[in-house]
């Protein structure tokens, strides 16, 4: 007759070894999973830093050109007082408003640019935070079940 303990107690070293493989494995693909979510999280705050100053200095000179052109218009006014014709004055104000009435928004432009872009970048956090959440979630349920949490892998944290 046949011996089957050492078969037996084999096959149960090459299911177990096995099994631990496949475990650490997933915890792996896990863990880096929820660090790759957390580094794209990083890159977009980057980016939001970034941008930032880049719309304090399009909205100061916004706010410049706009006091340029209200200063004008003021002067303009002013101008109408002058001696000359009423006629002469008339025309040359009338055009000159007419000119800085619809001045070249270049800033406005950029400023509308720029806010849209920073609209994305938030849009963007948002969905990578959900995805790290979701991400971390699923990390945390599969380390903290049995008999995975029998390694003693400490959760991560949400954001």
């Amino acid at each position: 007759m046949i011996d089957v303990t050492p078969i037996i107690v084999t096959s149960i070293v090459v299911v177990t070894v096995l099994y631990s493989m496949f475990v650490y494995n997933n915890y792996v693909q896990l863990r880096n999973l929820v660090d790759k979510s957390q580094a794209n999280i990083d890159v977009l705050l980057q980016q939001r830093v970034d941008e930032i100053p880049k719309l304090v200095d399009i909205v100061k000179g916004y706010t410049k050109h706009e006091s340029d052109v209200l200063l004008s218009l003021t002067k303009l006014r002013s101008g109408m007082k002058a001696k000359g014709s009423q006629h002469d004055k008339t025309t040359k104000t009338v055009n000159m408003l007419i000119t800085e009435a619809y001045p070249d928004l270049k800033a406005n432009k950029n400023f509308l640019k720029l806010q849209t872009r920073m609209t994305g970048l938030e849009t963007k956090l948002a969905q990578r935070r959900t995805f790290y959440n979701d991400t971390v979630t699923n990390f945390n349920n599969y380390v903290q079940k049995f008999p995975h949490n029998m390694l003693r892998i400490p959760p991560r944290e949400l954001f």
